[in-house]
């Protein structure tokens, strides 16, 4: 006997919006996320793959205009880029972390060794040699034997970034099948370390790097000595009358002392960490002419279907002029014909078709790129004005979504267009993301709004210019800051105290 199915099943009809993610909505978002840099790096990787595209222009001429006619789009495909400004606020309305995206699935990159592919990398940096490999470099002009240098290595690779050895010291060296290196073996080693470029390399905590240091400038600094071998925690706290007491010295001699080891690094290796050295291009250019603002993206490649593909493919009469003039000239006649014979072939017909696409579609995204981020870039100049004519010494609070809803476009859209972006102003090469920024203050009656950078600003103009023997508690700085009707709690001046590298009011004490 069938089993029956019939008990408590049902059939029900329920309505729900999705959102598809088109290839041209995703390319979209990609390019308009794309510093300059990366996206000449794109550009130049799909001209060497998409036979479909020519470089319209290698000129440096900024752009001026986001209304121009997109290079390489015909007739027939004019209204794509409205399309795209649609997708675009289509894809804003999916809740997705789309940075994060990007983050985890970076644009791809060069492959290969076509040495083509690096010509707009020429003038980046080399690639320096990391932390570990400067110090290694180093053992090379050592008169060590070969396990010496080998245990050396070890522990050179053993360091943290600060250049510090945290790992005990007989578990940072593993020779495999070699025999272990004896304790006497590993301190040798470590010393070797030590006497390497930058000073205090190698040292075990704070205390040991610092002194280090002082043994390495040649000099006699015997108070300096005591202090940071005794009295490291009371010089962190400024507790100089303390460790005048205890080392039976005069306070003057203690702040001598105390100023020279305030100029030691007790983290000698972090200007070798990666990243300290980056190299960057403007998107946007900004200055006045005849008294007016004048924003313009700074101009670069740009890519265009080619004439060939647009005879191939275009039905507008752009086309069939292209197509007139490739069968009046011999030399291109004969390659044109043959490739018409592969559109009749599915395979290669679908290969050049896709190709054909998919220039389009990058054209058309770039084309949205550089209006959106025009616009963007735009009401931001608008907005301030004053921050970039040198009139104020903090931008003005500003949100993105005030930008957002100015240019019709959603915030996360404007945070793609200003992510590591940078704007050549006359004030600097700054970038997009610096201006904007939130208001504070101004809650309570007569208080007036200004913007976090602003009153930093003020919070450091204000402890530089105390008494630095009776420097300023939290609640001082922020009834100073109240006499100006900029309103915040204590807690906001201590935060902003602290961003600024200000210790607290004990620690700031001179004595």
């Amino acid at each position: 006997m069938a089993p029956d199915f019939s008990q408590g099943l049902s059939l029900n009809m329920s309505q729900r919006q999705e959102m598809v993610m088109t290839p041209q909505m995703i390319q979209s978002m990609e390019m308009l996320q794309l510093p300059m840099l990366a996206l000449e790096q794109r550009i130049q990787q799909e001209l060497l793959e998409n036979p479909a595209l020519d470089l319209l222009d290698l000129g440096e001429a900024p752009v001026d205009s986001a209304a121009a006619e997109e290079p390489g789009l015909t007739e027939e495909n004019q209204g794509e880029a409205a399309d795209a400004n649609t997708d675009l606020r289509k894809v804003d309305e999916i809740d997705y972390d789309w940075d994060n995206f990007y983050d985890e699935a970076p644009p791809r990159r060069y492959r290969g060794d076509d040495e083509e592919r690096f010509d707009l990398i020429e003038n980046a940096p080399g690639r320096s040699a990391t932390f570990p490999e400067y110090l290694a470099e180093q053992l090379v002009y050592v008169d060590l034997s070969e396990r010496e240098k080998s245990i050396a290595t070890h522990l050179v690779y053993s360091l943290d970034p600060s250049g510090y050895l945290t790992t005990p010291l007989a578990e940072a060296v593993d020779l495999e099948e070699a025999s272990p290196p004896t304790d006497e073996e590993l301190a040798a080693a470590l010393k070797v370390v030590q006497r390497l470029d930058p000073p205090g390399v190698g040292a075990r905590d704070a205390r040991e790097c610092l002194l280090l240091q002082i043994d390495a400038l040649g000099t006699d600094h015997p108070l300096a000595r005591a202090i940071v071998d005794e009295h490291l925690h009371d010089l962190a706290a400024n507790r100089l009358p303390q460790i005048a007491r205890s080392t039976h010295s005069d306070i003057e001699d203690i702040k001598r002392a105390s100023h020279f080891i305030r100029t030691l690094n007790p983290h000698p290796g972090l200007e070798y960490s990666p990243g300290s050295r980056t190299h960057v291009q403007p998107d946007v250019i900004v200055d006045m002419e005849d008294g007016k603002w004048d924003v313009r993206l700074v101009g670069g490649s740009q890519p265009e279907i080619s004439d060939t593909f647009l005879a191939l493919f275009d039905t507008t009469k752009r086309g069939r002029q292209l197509r007139e003039e490739i069968l009046a000239d011999p030399e291109r006649s004969t390659q044109f014909k043959q490739m018409q014979e592969l559109l009749k072939n599915g395979g290669q017909g679908n290969m050049l078709r896709d190709k054909y696409q998919s220039a389009r579609w990058l054209v058309t995204a770039i084309a949205q790129r550089e209006r959106t981020l025009l616009r963007v870039a735009k009401e931001i100049v608008s907005a301030q004005e004053a921050f970039l004519a040198g009139q104020s010494d903090a931008p003005a609070p500003l949100m993105m979504q005030a930008v957002a809803d100015r240019v019709g476009i959603d915030i996360s859209t404007v945070s793609r267009a200003v992510r590591d972006k940078y704007a050549d102003t006359p004030i600097g090469l700054k970038p997009l993301r610096m201006f904007f920024t939130r208001a504070v203050g101004g809650s309570r009656a007569g208080g007036r709004e200004s913007s976090n950078v602003h009153i930093m600003n003020r919070v450091r103009e204000i402890i530089e210019a105390e008494d630095k023997k009776k420097p300023l508690k939290d609640d001082q700085i922020q009834k100073k800051l109240a006499e100006e009707s900029i309103d915040i709690k204590r807690r906001t001046v201590a935060k902003y105290r602290s961003n600024l590298g200000f210790p607290s009011h004990s620690q700031r004490r001179e004595y």
